[in-house]
């Protein structure tokens, strides 16, 4: 019974979330309010305050449980076929564009909840780095082991790997400001590129410009 009524207060929470998501994708965070997530969720008002204790709360939790699915797509990357160097790629080339797109939809919500609560949206932002740089460091890791990557300290390496390809996101630049697709497509490879070659791997990588087209993906010579 006990179990039970724990399963349908997660359900609950889960929807709460959910469409707390859906309407701050169309009105914006600081136009929504706790009885319309309430209506949404054809839940009563009291019943969302008994999950979450203010608007602030329940935003960090969207927050927590798009990055949660962002997460088990980067550790799918990890666990699926391929060379510890495609997996690298992928993983940062993913990761870079799943939070891209989340802010299409949520960047103005963000940018509220920010200015809001600064220190709380800080401490978020570096806890989903810490899990982030902990799944990277796995990857630099088996690298290491089957001596495809020169790395001394992985975790220190993925942290300031991840910090770099920050530049790609939009925390001090607006969307339109990174840049088009292929743009950001050209900028990240060639970061990546770089990321490689000071692992020790050496590519026939080339970067295309954005007005080419072409493979641009890092492909594996020799080591050094």
């Amino acid at each position: 019974m006990v179990f039970g009524c724990t399963d349908r207060s997660s359900q609950t929470r889960s929807l709460i979330i959910s469409k707390m998501y859906e309407l701050v994708c169309d009105l914006g965070y600081r136009k929504v309010n706790m009885e319309e997530v309430a209506a949404a969720a054809n839940v009563s008002r009291a019943t969302v305050y008994s999950h979450f204790p203010d608007k602030e709360e329940l935003m960090i939790a969207v927050l927590r449980d798009l990055t949660l699915k962002d997460q088990e797509v980067l550790r799918e990357i990890i666990q699926s076929r391929g060379s510890v160097v495609e997996r690298f790629a992928k993983f940062l080339e993913a990761r870079i564009k799943l939070k891209l797109e989340r802010c299409r939809t949520t960047q103005s919500s963000l940018d509220d909840l920010f200015s809001l609560a600064r220190h709380r949206m800080l401490a978020v932002r570096a806890e989903f780095l810490k899990t982030d740089t902990g799944l990277l460091a796995e990857l630099l890791i088996e690298g290491k082991l089957e001596g495809t990557f020169q790395v001394d300290n992985a975790m220190t390496a993925a942290e300031s790997m991840l910090l770099a390809t920050h530049c790609f996101m939009p925390y001090s630049l607006t969307i339109p400001e990174l840049g088009d697709l292929d743009t950001l497509n050209y900028r990240l490879t060639a970061m990546i590129d770089m990321f490689l070659k000071s692992l020790g791997v050496k590519t026939n990588s080339n970067p295309k410009s954005p007005t080419k087209k072409g493979d641009s993906s890092p492909k594996v010579l020799t080591n050094k």
